[in-house]
């Protein structure tokens, strides 16, 4: 296949995709058997950003109770899987600065989302966010919250795109 019908099959298949997608992706809350694929995802974000403090095996233990209170979303097509995952906590205390209590509104805080490889630009992770959004909605909360690395000008673009905007920056420095 030449390169230009392969150009023509992809924008027929991101089309049928773009129509489809509602048929086709299911979510379900994450079970024990979805582990492997969130981490490896959450490692890839990782190296994106460069992150070398996590501990690993804390964050897995982490990732499990986080499981078993479902809080996070797994996004499937039937008869071929896992493509992608929102993990996300509902909260109402102050998301920025130490300790400053309360806020006078719940929000969702977008802990990590990923899209496996062979599934990103294909419009599954906008999809998956206007699932997030109607699940929050459901629940009488209005706001998404979520932090990108500065590293990470693929994850500003996309969340941009989706109507997100910087409210806070974080400033470092090392000494």
């Amino acid at each position: 296949m030449t390169t230009t019908e392969q150009s023509i099959v992809d924008d027929q298949f991101q089309t049928n995709l773009d129509l489809n997608l509602e048929a086709i992706l299911k979510h379900r809350f994450a079970n024990k058997s979805d582990i492997d694929f969130i981490f490896e995802l959450i490692l890839e974000i990782y190296e994106v950003e460069n992150d070398t403090t996590t501990n690993i095996n804390e964050q897995k233990e982490i990732l499990n109770e986080s499981i078993l209170k479902n809080k996070i979303l797994i996004f499937e097509i039937e008869n071929i899987g896992n493509v992608g995952f929102i993990w996300f906590e509902e909260n109402d205390i102050f998301p920025f600065g130490f300790d400053y209590g309360h806020w006078n509104k719940k929000y969702l805080w977008i802990c990590y989302t990923g899209t496996a490889k062979n599934w990103r630009r294909k419009r599954i992770a906008t999809f998956m966010y206007k699932q997030l959004e109607l699940f929050a909605l459901k629940r009488n909360i209005n706001e998404l919250i979520l932090d990108v690395y500065q590293s990470n000008p693929k994850s500003i673009s996309f969340h941009t795109s989706l109507g997100f905007k910087p409210i806070v920056q974080l400033f470092q420095k090392n000494i």
